[in-house]
């Protein structure tokens, strides 16, 4: 299945807890009502995913969730998928207010100022408590780039580009 075409991810696999299974997740959304015990969701990578599972206990602890899932009985089980995503399909997406993405939206995305010069590539979003911060790969360089609406200009989802304001000394580093 194509991870970009049809799943959207909604949380990362950072650790397991305990002997029974139960992996520690990051989540990638603004609500944790999106991780509902007996969800179907999907394991895995940017590049392959696991056949469809179910969540069978969520609780959570601290800023994480901790979740038992189908098929996944003990802490050795868990931990081969530390540092895999969980997916769910698109089409049960939330939907987002004006002006935001789905942070899977954005990871991979090209970034260009108003000229078109290609300033680099999105390789992660911080999510601070000000505003999300984009971490853009520039060559062997990473720039953060605010993700405020002085800065993001446009966000082309199909053609995977976004189109920014550069301020004053964001690249001078």
């Amino acid at each position: 299945m194509s991870v970009k075409q049809d799943l959207v991810a909604i949380g990362k696999i950072v650790g397991v807890f305990g002997i029974n299974g139960e992996m520690k997740i990051a989540p990638m959304t603004h609500s944790l009502k999106r991780f509902i015990q007996g969800m179907t969701v999907w394991i895995g990578s940017d590049d392959t995913t696991e056949n469809c599972r179910s969540i069978q206990k969520i609780r959570v602890k601290d800023s994480y969730i901790l979740v038992l899932i189908e098929g996944i009985g003990t802490r050795t089980e868990a931990k081969r998928y530390v540092r895999y995503f969980l997916f769910v399909d698109r089409d049960h997406r939330i939907k987002l207010p004006p002006r935001t993405w789905f942070i899977s939206d954005i990871i991979g995305m090209k970034v260009t100022d108003e000229q078109g010069m290609m300033i680099g590539i999105i390789a992660d979003v911080l999510m601070l408590p000000a505003h999300h911060v984009y971490v853009v790969h520039r060559g062997k360089r990473e720039v953060l780039i605010p993700a405020i609406p002085s800065v993001v200009q446009n966000v082309d989802l199909e053609q995977r580009m976004m189109v920014i304001h550069v301020p004053d000394g964001l690249l001078e580093i």
